[in-house]
C-alpha cells in the first residue's frame, strides 16, 4: 500500500501538470514552479481515500507518513479520514461565500434591502470566482473581476458590488479565516456620477405635481419636500416621536423601513432631530388621526384596513401625478429628498445645517448638492 501525494493543480505559467523530481516534489522544471496545495490519495481494503487541504510538501509527506504507520500497525481509523474532502472545499470561494452570507442572515440589524444585495451579487462573484480558494485571491484577481463588469453598467453599481466583496474578505480576515493580507480594492478611484442632481425639481414643479394628487395622499410627498428626509424615515414616523409641545418643537427621525419592514434603526443607523418648520407643523395639521394607527401618514387600504405607505403604493401615486401635471418624470427620490437638497443649496442654506436636516453622516454627501452651482458661480464669473 502506497500513500500518493497529488495536486490539482497545473503551473500557472505553462498550465501544464506538475512532474516529480528525483526528491519525489511536485515541480516544473521549465518554470520552477511548485504547488500551493497539495491532497492525498491511497487505497485501504478496497475503498478509495482522498485527504485534501494540505499547504505544503513537506507536511504532505508528514501527513502521508503517518498514515502509512497507522496501516502497518493495525489503528487506522477510516472514519477519521472520511469526510476530509470537506477540508478542500471549505477555502472554495462559493462555499465560504455562502457560509457567511448564512451568517449575515442571522445578524438582527441587517437591512432586509441589503441582505437582498448581498444574495443578488452572489450570483455574479461565483461566477467569476467559482472554487478558486479564497487564500489565494489577491489583488490582481479582484482587477480582472472588475474588468470582467459591462462597460455600460454604473460606476455607482460598481462600486457597491466591490463593497460588499470588500467586506466580505475583511470578515475573513477578521475572524482569521484568512491569514494573509486582504485584497486591495481602491474604492475612491471609482468614478460615481451623481446624475440625480441634474433632474430635481424646483418647488413650481413640485406644486403641479402635488395638485394631480389625490388628497389624502398629498401630506406624505408635501411633507417630504418640505423635510428632505428619506421616504423609509418618513414611511417609519411615528406620532410618540414627534413633539409639538417642547419649547423647540422637533421630530426624532430613529426608524425605517426595509422591504416593507419596520426597522428601529434608519439606513444610515444613527438618530438625528428636525425641527417643526412652519410648514411642517400646517402639513402635521392635514394628517387625520387614528387611535389604533401609531404612523403618522397611514393610507386606506380596505374598507376596514389601514397601512403605512409602501414603497408601490407611493411610486404609483407619484407617478400617476406626473403623468397628468406633463411633467417628465422623475423618481420620487429625485422629485423630493434630492430636490430639497439642491434647494437648500441655492437658498444659501449652510451645508452642515442641510447635513443636520437630512441624516447625512457626511457632509462629503451633502457637498455633491452644491457641485453644479459650484460649476454656475465660474461660468458667471469667468463670462464678467
Amino acid at each position: 500500500m502506497k500513500v500518493h501525494i497529488r495536486t490539482e493543480e497545473k503551473c500557472p505559467c505553462c498550465k501544464k501538470c506538475f512532474q516529480k523530481n528525483n526528491y519525489g516534489d511536485l515541480f516544473c522544471f521549465e518554470h520552477q514552479t511548485r504547488p500551493k496545495h497539495y491532497y492525498l490519495d491511497w487505497c485501504y481494503k478496497g475503498e478509495q481515500f482522498k485527504a485534501w487541504g494540505i499547504d505544503s510538501y513537506n507536511q504532505a509527506v508528514k501527513d502521508a507518513a503517518q498514515i502509512t504507520w497507522e496501516i502497518d500497525n493495525h489503528c487506522f481509523d477510516p472514519e477519521k479520514y472520511r469526510g476530509r474532502k470537506k477540508a478542500a472545499s471549505k477555502y472554495a470561494f462559493t462555499h465560504v461565500y455562502d457560509e457567511w452570507l448564512k451568517g449575515r442572515e442571522q445578524e438582527v440589524d441587517l437591512a432586509p434591502s441589503y441582505l437582498e444585495k448581498l444574495k443578488q451579487y452572489r450570483k455574479d462573484f461565483v461566477a467569476f470566482f467559482k472554487d478558486e480558494d479564497v487564500r489565494e485571491i489577491r489583488t490582481f484577481n479582484i482587477k480582472k473581476f472588475r474588468q470582467s463588469f459591462p462597460k455600460e453598467l454604473k460606476g455607482r453599481t460598481v462600486r457597491n458590488k466591490l463593497a460588499v466583496l470588500q467586506k466580505f474578505f475583511n470578515d475573513l480576515a477578521d475572524d482569521e479565516f484568512i491569514t494573509k493580507d486582504v485584497p486591495k480594492f481602491n474604492l475612491k478611484a471609482i468614478t460615481v456620477q451623481d446624475e440625480f442632481i441634474t433632474n430635481t425639481l424646483d418647488k413650481e414643479t413640485q406644486l403641479k405635481i402635488l395638485n394631480e394628487m389625490p388628497a389624502a395622499d398629498r401630506p406624505f410627498f408635501q411633507f417630504r419636500m418640505a423635510s428632505g428626509l428619506r421616504p423609509s424615515e418618513v414611511r417609519a414616523l411615528k406620532w410618540k416621536n414627534v413633539f409639538r409641545k417642547a419649547p423647540e418643537p422637533y421630530i426624532l427621525i430613529c426608524a425605517g423601513f426595509s422591504k416593507g419592514i419596520y426597522r428601529q434603526v434608519t439606513k444610515t443607523k444613527n438618530q438625528w432631530v428636525i425641527a417643526i418648520t412652519k410648514q411642517i407643523e400646517e402639513i402635521l395639521d392635514k394628517v387625520p388621526r387614528r387611535l389604533d394607527v401609531d404612523y403618522v401618514f397611514w393610507y386606506q387600504y380596505k374598507k376596514n384596513c389601514v397601512r403605512p405607505y409602501g414603497e408601490k403604493k407611493y411610486r404609483a401615486v407619484w407617478k400617476a401625478a406626473c403623468e397628468k401635471a406633463g411633467v417628465v418624470f422623475v423618481n420620487t427620490y429625485v422629485g423630493t429628498r434630492h430636490s430639497f437638497g439642491r434647494q437648500q443649496v441655492e437658498k444659501g442654506t449652510p451645508l452642515d445645517l442641510i447635513q443636520a436636516q437630512m441624516g447625512h453622516r457626511s457632509v462629503q454627501t451633502t457637498k455633491r448638492y452644491a457641485q453644479y452651482d459650484k460649476i454656475k458661480a465660474m461660468r458667471e464669473a469667468f463670462e464678467n
